[in-house]
């Protein structure tokens, strides 16, 4: 592992910076599941939060944008955003050290394709959670329900009802004029 206070240092004497960073990628394909699992922990903690110990979606684009950061950095370089730290800020040091010399255009430029890839994959998942979790999809799934019930009750009511012919009797005895 390159503790970031040495890449940085490295990065920033660097003639060709794409050339010193490709020397830092230890990966430039993920499996596709890897992907997917990393991207719903990304989003897990980027679209919810808990509320009187209920969990509620809620969207974060700035944590969701760091996670997505540290994730590449942690995935597919030799990169230590703690710089060997174990505070709990060290990470977002290490992360605020890469943005503030531009390292990540080139580090993304440096994995290829697959970072793309995995951009899309997060994409994918994101456009999911919100689409699932919408008002429109929760309206959907609560008419769905009652539609259900009713359905229920009707099927109930004329099985009730062909059993029983002095129920159909009794209900045109009662109807109002």
């Amino acid at each position: 592992m390159t503790k970031i206070t040495q890449f940085v240092n490295e990065f920033e004497l660097a003639k060709n910076k794409l050339e010193y960073v490709k020397k830092h990628i230890v990966a430039t394909y993920i499996p596709y599941e890897v992907k997917v699992a990393c991207c719903n922990n990304i989003l897990k903690f980027g679209m919810y939060k808990t509320v009187n110990e209920k969990k509620v979606f809620w969207i974060n684009t700035p944590i969701i944008y760091q996670l997505f950061v540290q994730t590449i950095i942690s995935s597919y370089t030799d990169i230590d955003l703690k710089d060997g730290l174990e505070d709990e800020d060290a990470v977002l040091k290490g992360f605020n050290r890469l943005e503030q010399i531009d390292a990540l255009p080139i580090i993304t430029e440096a994995i290829g394709k697959d970072f793309d890839i995995f951009n899309t994959v997060l994409k994918m998942i994101q456009d999911d959670e919100i689409q699932n979790n919408s008002f429109q999809n929760y309206i959907d799934t609560k008419i769905e329900a009652v539609g259900s019930v009713i359905n229920t009750f009707i099927s109930t009511l004329e099985e009730q009802i062909k059993n029983n012919p002095q129920i159909m009797e009794l209900i045109k005895n009662t109807q109002v004029e």
